[in-house]
């Protein structure tokens, strides 16, 4: 087992990067492509072309980025399609994303990993350029309109090690809202499980310590959305996570002259 990827770069996010900008081959009404980096997961944040057949999303980053991961959020009409990647119009990825429910995968695979309840990560060769482009080919479908609800583009990080096992990516809770009325009937809101759980982090090296503090306190410490992928061996367990509410970040405990953290985080917008 491998230790984990934490992922929350995305260039097609306003809020992270208000200079890029973000354009597509076209759009249906309320679908523009500046909303598919929101990082809300619900049908509204999402792009959708506006017309059938090929399309394409791209981000100009106005100046150099550099990344080594992708991820498109549940809910997309991506499965079993060829999508290419190119940066600065080179070829980064040309595949099929599998369909959902195809097993056991690697996040490095050639075709990346599906998870449980469709999401597709894949990470790469670490690559450098300005514009970026997610090209959708429609095959043979008739009428086939591309749609993503969620598209992450960006550096991850992958720990040294964890700082101590066990660690939990199956461990649920019971959410929804109850009511008690006046004679005492009790009623409920839709029900969802959401995962939770803490990750232990233990720096090796100093070396270490900016590019931990960009993802845990400027992404991650501000509440922007991170993909935790526990184990990348069975990425298809990865989950969309955001930092619980409390105390966070990093700190010196005795014994190791490093900074170590535990971070308590929840599943972002479960299912219903």
């Amino acid at each position: 087992m491998r230790t984990p990827i934490l992922f929350g770069e995305s260039f097609y996010s306003r809020t992270q990067f208000p200079a890029h900008e973000i354009t597509a081959s076209s759009a249906a009404p309320g679908r523009e492509a500046w909303r598919v980096g929101t990082g809300r997961r619900g049908e509204l944040n999402s792009w959708r072309a506006g017309t059938s057949g090929d399309g394409w999303i791209e981000v100009d980053c106005v100046a150099l980025r550099a990344a080594d991961m992708v991820a498109i959020d549940r809910g997309h009409t991506l499965g079993g399609k060829r999508i290419v990647l190119t940066c600065d119009g080179a070829s980064v990825l040309d595949l099929v994303i599998p369909a959902a429910g195809a097993g056991p995968a690697d996040v490095d695979a050639e075709t990346g990993a599906v998870t449980t309840e469709g999401a597709w990560l894949c990470r790469f060769s670490g690559t450098t350029g300005r514009i970026w482009r997610l090209q959708v080919y429609a095959g043979a479908a008739t009428g086939y309109v591309p749609e993503i609800r969620g598209l992450y583009l960006g550096t991850s990080w992958q720990l040294s090690e964890y700082a101590d096992l066990p660690y939990s990516d199956g461990e649920y809770e019971l959410a929804y809202r109850a009511g008690v009325t006046d004679a005492l009937w009790v009623g409920a809101s839709a029900i969802a499980q959401r995962r939770h759980g803490t990750l232990l982090i233990k720096l090796m090296s100093s070396a270490e310590i900016p590019t931990a503090e960009y993802h845990i306190v400027t992404l991650f410490g501000r509440r922007r959305p991170m993909w935790i992928v526990h184990d990348p061996q069975r990425a298809e367990r990865a989950v969309l996570t955001e930092m619980a509410p409390g105390s966070g970040g990093f700190r010196r405990e005795q014994g190791w002259f490093l900074p170590q953290a535990a971070l308590a985080w929840v599943e972002r917008e479960p299912a219903l």
